[in-house]
């Protein structure tokens, strides 16, 4: 049977310290590593036009790449907004629907990100343990999302990512549950089908996702 392993340690003075090796046993074990392109400079603009939280347009410059039709997430200073959908007039792109973080006020810098398609298929009553981590070592003060969404796109699961971090660290509870150690399942309920991810770095980065289940 897999096995998925668990273990907090901390060095200090020289030395070293570390709690013991916590092993969740599952039937399956999927382990998912996709690479988030680099962005470009040119999908940075400004908001331009806000009608409301869920809908604005933002100009971007020439070269930006986002096409009409796209699913896309918004990066500003106070958050995400994620999946909205993209009508493109040149380097004016408005972005309609979504969720997250409302879009935020005319003159602020946004960055928009087509949403990359991860395959990833469980049933969330069935799972034991989940870690998502975001690598950019190259851009350590990036940010990332994760939408883990069922079979009619419809949101389970969000998280905002920092380079191995999440808020500043690695927190039970969000983005690292461990159900069989008493951690609430947020998948209860849902199969999941895929995971819409995306981050706002112009250096090329990794999302890692660790799942173990009992079927």
């Amino acid at each position: 049977m897999p096995t998925l392993h668990l273990r907090t340690a901390m060095t200090g003075f020289s030395d070293a310290f570390a709690d013991d090796d916590s092993g969740v046993a599952c039937d399956t074990v999927i382990e998912s590593k996709t690479t988030l392109a680099a962005l470009v400079a040119a999908q940075t603009g400004t908001m331009t036009n806000k009608s409301d939280g869920d809908t604005g347009m933002i100009t971007l410059s020439t070269g930006h790449g986002i096409t009409t039709g796209m699913i896309c997430d918004v990066y500003f200073p106070a958050g995400v907004h994620y999946g909205g959908e993209a009508t493109v007039s040149s380097n004016e792109v408005t972005i309609e629907g979504g969720t997250g973080v409302d879009l935020p006020a005319n003159a602020v810098a946004c960055t928009i990100v087509e949403q990359t398609a991860i395959n990833i298929n469980f049933d969330g009553d069935d799972m034991r343990i989940i870690a998502v981590v975001y690598r950019n070592t190259e851009d350590t003060g990036a940010f990332a999302h994760t939408d883990f969404q069922d079979t009619s796109d419809n949101s389970i699961v969000a998280h905002t990512l920092k380079h191995e971090t999440i808020s500043g660290g690695l927190v039970r509870g969000t983005n690292l549950l461990n159900i069989t150690g008493g951690d609430t399942n947020t998948f209860t309920g849902a199969r999941i089908t895929h995971c819409a991810a995306s981050h706002d770095s112009t250096s090329a980065a990794y999302l890692y996702v660790y799942l173990g289940y009992n079927a």
